[in-house]
């Protein structure tokens, strides 16, 4: 009977209401008993607002690094406001280059890159043979990790994300650049 009442006298204007002074802004909202009646002490509420958790650039278990084929939508994703330039520059430490190879191929050539180096190289993901590769220094410490996308049984997108410190710098230029770039026949 409440929410009749309420709807019948229609409160729920507020929420659309033109004017700016009148309207109900999202605080309000959040601070409603109705919206807060389950969510206990607040933590849970933060929880719900904050939305999926943020994830470090080399943690295996986000579900975004798994890879996968690729759809159109994903090869946009790769772009903020589907500026598509993004699909070549992925930020600072990081690159993205597309190769005419499956997958498993380009990884074994990231794999082998590593062991001549005489890092230790693992896989990860729930399909090692196409999981992201993660090139860790014998010292510790992550050096490089490669996730291949693919778009096609013969095209994929290679994405690197480089290490910090002249180590890592130094295996991209001598060794992984080589191994992850396209192939000039």
């Amino acid at each position: 009977v409440e929410s009749y009442g309420t709807v019948r006298y229609a409160t729920p204007r507020c929420i659309i209401d033109p004017n700016p002074a009148t309207r109900i802004d999202s605080d309000d909202i959040m601070e409603h008993p109705w919206f807060c009646h389950d969510t206990g002490d607040g933590g849970e509420q933060e929880q719900l607002m904050r939305g999926h958790k943020e994830e470090a650039w080399f943690n295996a278990e986000f579900e975004e690094d798994m890879p996968r084929a690729m759809t159109a939508f994903d090869i946009l994703a790769f772009s903020p406001t589907s500026d598509l330039s993004g699909l070549f520059d992925a930020g600072p430490g990081a690159g993205r280059v597309f190769v005419g190879e499956p997958a498993a191929a380009v990884l074994a050539r990231v794999e082998d890159a590593g062991k001549k180096r005489g890092h230790h190289v693992r896989r990860e993901g729930k399909n090692r043979a196409v999981g992201p590769v993660y090139v860790e220094a014998v010292s510790g410490g992550v050096v490089a990790k490669v996730t291949v996308f693919g778009i096609a049984d013969a095209l994929s997108v290679v994405e690197v994300v480089k290490g910090h410190g002249t180590e890592a710098a130094a295996f991209w230029s001598d060794w992984l650049e080589p191994a992850v770039k396209p192939r000039r026949m």
